[in-house]
């Protein structure tokens, strides 16, 4: 009897042990799975006044389908630039452009399609993202930044005005390079 609770005991360690393994294994695998930089921590090389780099208790953090986002880059006037120096240290940069549920609240009167991101490396014109309107949902952006020096976003009418201010209608959520 002694034997056999003395085994029982050992292989009831022995499976713990190996579920703590397999948690620890699946929780370091998410950790490698989300690894990167994200863009805002590295600072900005240059940019215009009213670009915002904010957070999840940011105003804008949210976009209209609920979801939030920890680091964002939008501009609190119609037109804006930023420009990040990344001294060709990365290779991809994935990110979210959204439009935040305040402006879907409260931007009804602003002409949704003629907001437009661009996105420059190095100079060079990578695209844009524009067209927008108040049903789209988050679009997911990927960028090749191998080798790139400075990677530059410009946003052009990008705001609709409320109550006699500007809020941002368009915002790149979750930047992250890798």
């Amino acid at each position: 009897m002694k034997r056999t609770l003395g085994l029982l005991l050992v292989l009831l360690m022995v499976i713990s042990l190996g579920m703590a393994n397999a948690q620890t294994y699946g929780a370091w695998n998410d950790n490698i799975y989300s690894a990167g930089t994200s863009l805002t921590s590295i600072g900005n090389f240059t940019k215009e006044d009213r670009i915002i780099e904010g957070n999840s208790s940011d105003l804008f953090a949210q976009d209209g389908y609920g979801n939030q986002y920890s680091s964002l880059i939008y501009s609190n006037t119609c037109e804006g630039m930023i420009e990040y120096r990344l001294g060709g240290n990365y290779k991809t940069l994935n990110a979210t452009v959204y439009i935040p549920a305040f402006a879907l609240q409260n931007g009804h009167d602003h002409q949704w399609n003629t907001a437009s991101i661009s996105i420059y490396a190095d100079n060079q014109y990578l695209g844009c993202v524009s067209g927008f309107s108040a049903y789209d949902a988050p679009l997911p952006i990927r960028v090749n930044v191998e080798n790139v020096q400075f990677l530059r976003f410009e946003f052009n009418n990008v705001c609709y005005y409320y109550h006699g201010m500007e809020y941002a209608l368009a915002v790149i959520g979750n930047a992250m390079l890798s």
